[in-house]
């Protein structure tokens, strides 16, 4: 089943054909760096995480005793399979600044043995109810990252709705119409909201303005292109509608320290 995933390592983490899959990791032995959202995190035997943006993991560096269960699930399986409650809005918000969570050892085991639970069950897709299957032991699976997430960070008093904006904000960036558009009016348009009010949400949820989003958002997408050296440099500058390849250098120069060219030759 295309829509769910399970691996032992985390190799399909950055490819492509899963960047909008939610990744679900349980570390079982040794220990894993890398950046998310630019910035260095490591995980460890006992924790877990979930990146819901894999388009911002780079430099995935495991230990040769790296030992992980990896559940990927589909945007649309997420969609229809996540719990009705609003909880998952406000863990989905602080995902994006710290991704790994510590578990207890009990947490740890609970976990593991969810995705045994799903494992098995993904073979039976001659069951008349299969789809349901998956569905509830998805949903048993997020209940208890829920569980965790709450001991750990439930100490946000932000309002609802600024939890929801914040949260659709995120989703428009996901979409990655970041590659055309930049300012921070046009997601505030598409949020029927003012420009002012969308940045005063994003600090307050996330400590961070909105055009700090939509920047981060670009800068790794192009420097994943860069690396990938799949395309041009003038295709990527004209792929994230840039008027100019000089424009494009002051931009990739300034948030990531480097020109585009040195930034290919580098990788």
């Amino acid at each position: 089943m295309d829509e769910i995933i399970i691996d032992n390592h985390l190799g399909r983490l950055t490819s492509e054909a899963l960047r909008m899959y939610y990744s679900h990791v349980v570390c079982n032995g040794g220990m894993c760096r890398f950046l998310f959202n630019g910035q260095p995190f490591t995980l460890n035997v006992g924790d877990s995480m979930i990146i819901i943006a894999n388009r911002l993991v780079t430099d995935i560096q495991p230990s040769h005793d790296f030992m992980a269960r990896v559940v990927y699930v589909s945007p649309e399986l997420i969609q229809e399979s996540t719990p009705t409650n609003n909880y998952h809005i406000k863990g989905a918000i602080s995902l994006y600044n710290n991704p790994i969570m510590p578990l207890l050892p009990e947490e740890h085991d609970l976990l593991n043995n969810d995705i045994s639970q799903l494992e098995r069950r993904l073979q039976d897709e001659d069951k008349y109810f299969f789809r349901d299957i998956l569905i509830n032991l998805l949903q048993v699976m997020y209940i208890d990252f829920f569980e965790f997430h709450r001991r750990i960070n439930d100490k946000m008093l932000v309002s609802e709705r600024a939890n929801n904006l914040m949260n659709s904000f995120l989703r428009l960036l996901e979409t990655g119409i970041y590659r055309k558009e930049r300012h921070v009016g046009y997601y505030a348009d598409k949020l029927f909201i003012t420009p002012k009010y969308l940045s005063e949400v994003t600090c307050l949820v996330s400590g961070q303005p909105a055009a700090y989003w939509i920047n981060r958002f670009t800068i790794i997408d192009i420097n994943n292109q860069l690396k990938e050296k799949t395309l041009s440099l003038s295709d990527i500058a004209s792929q994230f509608n840039f008027s100019s390849m000089s424009y494009f250098s002051r931009f990739v120069q300034k948030y990531l320290g480097m020109s585009p060219s040195d930034i290919r030759k580098k990788s």
